[in-house]
C-alpha cells in the first residue's frame, strides 16, 4: 500500500511501532489501555488498522487542530483514527463531565478534520453518537 507521496515503507512502520511499544511495554513499565487489562501497544495496532482501512477505501487521501490542518491529510487521518480507537468504554474512574468533554472534543476533531477522510469521518461520527448512549450511563 502506498501513501499519496509514495514514501510508505513497512520498515519505517515496524520501526515506529517497535519504538512506541517499547516505550509503553518493557521490563520496567507495562501500561494498559485505561480501564482494561489490554496491553497498551494494542492501541497502536487499532490506530494503524483504522488508517489502513481508510487508505484502502479512499484513493485521496491539539491539541492544536489548526496545526494539524497544515499537515498532509494522512496526519488528519491519524488524529481521527486515534480518537475513534479512544472512544471505547471510558475508564471507570472518569466522571460524567469528563466523558462529556471527551465526546465534545471528538465532535470538534470531526468538524475540523472531516475533509481528511470521508471514511474515517463517518466512523468517528458514529463513535461519537454511540459514545454517551453506550457508556455514559454505565459509569
Amino acid at each position: 500500500m502506498k501513501l499519496k507521496s509514495g514514501n510508505w515503507s513497512p520498515d519505517i512502520d515496524i520501526s515506529a511501532y517497535r519504538f512506541a511499544a517499547e516505550a509503553h511495554w518493557n521490563s520496567k513499565k507495562q501500561q494498559f489501555v485505561p480501564g482494561t487489562d489490554i496491553p497498551y501497544p494494542m492501541h497502536f495496532t487499532w490506530v494503524a488498522m483504522e488508517v489502513m482501512a481508510a487508505l484502502e477505501k479512499e484513493s485521496n487521501l491539539d491539541g492544536n487542530l489548526a496545526r494539524i490542518r497544515q499537515q498532509p491529510r494522512e496526519i488528519w487521518m491519524v488524529k481521527m483514527a486515534d480518537r475513534i480507537t479512544n472512544l471505547q468504554r471510558p475508564p471507570k474512574n472518569w466522571m460524567p463531565d469528563k466523558i462529556n468533554r471527551y465526546r465534545e472534543e471528538a465532535i470538534i476533531i470531526h468538524d475540523r478534520l472531516k475533509e481528511g477522510s470521508e471514511y474515517l469521518a463517518g466512523r468517528l461520527l458514529k463513535k461519537v453518537n454511540d459514545y454517551p448512549e453506550r457508556y455514559q450511563e454505565e459509569n
